[in-house]
Formats: C-alpha cells, sequence, structure tokens
C-alpha cells in the first residue's frame, strides 16, 4: 500500500537533479534517479525562496551532493539497500574553492586538484534563475558535472574511480584540529623482535621470537621505559628487551611529532594566505544537510549530521 501511495506523490520541484553527487559509484546513479518513487526535496527549494527559509537570507549559497547507502524498508518482507541522496547546502559570504580533494583508502596521500580536471564546475542553478526573478541579485550555485558515464566507461579503472573518492575541498580553520591545539598523540607498534634462549644439561639455546602488538599515548601513559617494561611482563615476554622496545617507541614518537609538526606548518601557510576577512568568512559558514522529505521510504531513522571529512559535521539536518 505505501508503495502505491507513493506512485501517486510527485514532487513540485526537480531542481535537485542539477547537483552532481560526488562520490556515487557510477553504477548506483540509475539506482538514485530511477526509483519507483521519486525524491522529494521540496523543502530544499522552500528554504532557498521563502521568505522566512533557512537559506532565503544568505548571500551565497553552493550546493553539492553525494549518497549515502542506507538498510531501509522499501515495502517488501526484507529491507534494502538504497543510495539516498542527500544534499548539503553552504551558506555565508566566503566564495567555495573551485577545488577537488580525492582521498581513497588504497591511496597513500590526499590529492587535491582543479574542478575542471574532473569535468565539474560550481554554476549557478538554473532552476531557480527560470522561475525566481526575486534571486536575480542572489548567488546560488550548484556543483555540477559534464564527465559523461559513456566517457567513464573508456577510462582506466584509476582514473573512472576518481569520481568516487572526490569530494569539494574546502579548509575551514574552525574545523581543523590542530587550528584548536588538538592532536593525535598515541602511536601503534608492532614490532618483532628475536632473542636467544639459555640451553638445557649442556646444549646450545635456540633463537625465539616474539611480536610486541600495543598502542603508546606519549602524553597520557606516562614514562616510556616503565611502560615498556609493564608491557612486557604482562604479555609474558623476555624483560630484557625493553631497551630495544622502548627505542623503537621513541623512534616511532619522534617521527609521529616530526609529522604534525610539517602539518602544523602547512596549516600556518594555509592561514597566512587568508586575511582576517576571509578567515572571518570562513569560519562563519553555515552547513546544510537535506535528506529527502519523503514519508515512503521512511529514512527518518538514518539521518546523521555527517557530512564529510572536509565539512565536518552540518550546523542543521533537514
Amino acid at each position: 500500500m505505501a508503495a502505491d501511495k507513493q506512485e501517486m506523490f510527485v514532487p513540485e520541484w526537480n531542481g535537485w537533479k542539477e547537483v552532481f553527487l560526488c562520490g556515487t559509484e557510477w553504477s548506483n546513479f540509475d539506482l538514485v534517479y530511477k526509483t519507483e518513487w521519486m525524491w522529494d526535496f521540496d523543502h530544499l527549494y522552500e528554504d532557498l525562496v521563502a521568505d522566512d527559509g533557512a537559506l532565503a537570507k544568505a548571500k551565497k549559497v553552493y550546493i553539492f551532493g553525494t549518497t549515502e547507502p542506507q538498510l531501509v524498508d522499501v515495502g517488501d518482507v526484507t529491507s534494502h539497500v538504497v543510495p539516498i541522496p542527500t544534499l548539503v547546502a553552504v551558506a555565508g559570504d566566503a566564495d567555495l574553492p573551485s577545488t577537488l580533494g580525492i582521498k581513497s583508502v588504497q591511496m597513500a596521500e590526499e590529492t587535491i586538484v582543479p574542478m575542471k580536471q574532473q569535468g565539474m564546475e560550481w554554476v549557478p542553478m538554473r532552476s531557480l534563475v527560470a522561475s525566481d526573478s526575486d534571486w536575480a541579485d542572489h548567488e546560488v550555485y550548484v556543483l555540477t558535472c559534464k564527465t559523461r558515464r559513456s566517457k567513464v566507461k573508456n577510462m582506466a579503472e584509476v582514473d573512472a574511480r576518481r569520481y568516487e573518492y572526490c569530494l569539494p575541498y574546502i579548509f575551514v580553520p574552525r574545523l581543523n584540529q590542530l587550528v584548536k591545539g588538538d592532536y593525535d598523540s598515541n602511536v601503534s607498534i608492532m614490532h618483532p623482535m628475536s632473542f636467544k634462549t639459555k640451553g638445557k644439561k649442556g646444549k646450545k639455546g635456540k633463537t625465539d621470537s616474539i611480536r610486541a602488538v600495543f598502542d603508546y599515548d606519549w602524553r597520557y601513559d606516562g614514562d616510556l621505559d616503565e611502560f615498556v617494561v609493564q608491557y612486557l611482563k604482562d604479555a609474558g615476554h623476555p624483560e630484557h628487551l625493553a631497551g630495544d622496545l622502548a627505542d623503537h617507541v621513541r623512534e616511532r614518537v619522534a617521527a609521529a611529532k616530526d609529522t604534525i609538526r610539517a602539518e602544523r606548518q602547512a596549516i600556518k601557510n594555509k592561514l597566512d594566505a587568508f586575511s582576517p576577512e576571509e578567515t572571518k568568512a570562513l569560519d562563519e559558514l553555515v552547513f546544510h544537510k537535506y535528506y529527502p522529505q519523503n514519508a515512503f521510504p521512511n529514512i527518518s531513522k538514518v539521518k546523521s549530521p555527517y557530512i564529510n571529512r572536509y565539512f565536518g559535521r552540518a550546523n542543521e539536518v533537514h
């Protein structure tokens, strides 16, 4: 019954389809746009154009999207994993950069590239320009992608995957942990060590080995030498290995601190490139995250304020 009722409902506004859904597998786009129901983002439209809308007073609004695979009830006996489109509206005075961050589990480092390299750009939202003349003096941009699926099919897999791993890049000072003085002081240790055991009754000893596996936090776990000795005791390993193990941990801690210093310098360089006014505008950006407001399927229980690693958490979830 729910599915039949939903088929009768048609959202008034389909302008959300102008927005490219970053990080979505190309094979999943049909699952978003060719469902038995129609995703309803009319509340986003109302927030853009209504006098009392959440976005109506913003000087600039930038909108990008993604999909969140979620297990939802679609009216069958069993639930299904559905790629739910979500849209993020960034409201404020600052211009969003035309750059993308590309990072996957397989990639050792993050890559920042111009949007045009992936065929993407910020463009004025056509559906608002066409139907709402009052918005002529306002700036509403959406992220679009000109790359067609037919072209992607002919790309090398590594190039095609970049579309699935890309996100709009931004540096917001207030969201950066190092700017706030916080950092991860934990190092994970997995250190193999060999040692000789004493022989019995005139026989030669043999070489044995262990693998030390633990986490050490240099800010909270106290004296390193004492920590290592206690670890070896608790693990039942020979205590004479403490010196070798402690030296290895010191090397790992020193390397981690070097990384933090380098990251802090990189952040300082970014901050120095901004004027005080630009920094203030970035920190005052407000992030609105929109889920479809469909009664069917009901996704109210799967909503999350988290956006991504660049934008953090939404100020408001709709």
